[in-house]
């Protein structure tokens, strides 16, 4: 599948449902205990998570050179993640 850049919670959605998940399996996979995050962020009364973010690349297999790079830019924008 080709790498699409997610923004908004529309684009989360999009790509969850691309990739035929439900929010609960999602959730599972992204490290979240319960889907209503996924919910969340698809309906954008919050905001994506650095952490989703990442997850989201992984699961379109980036590489470990990208992911340290957009770690580094969420950090500098005070969003705090470890890889």
């Amino acid at each position: 599948m080709k790498n699409r850049q997610i923004k908004t919670g529309s684009d989360l959605k999009k790509f969850r449902e691309s990739i035929g998940l439900t929010q609960t399996e999602l959730a599972k996979k992204c490290g979240y205990k319960k889907y209503n995050h996924i919910s969340d962020m698809e309906r954008g009364t919050v905001p994506l998570s650095a952490k989703m973010i990442l997850a989201v690349m992984k699961l379109q297999s980036a590489g470990p050179k990208t992911l340290r790079r957009v770690a580094k830019k969420l950090n500098q924008e005070k969003r705090n993640v470890e890889i």
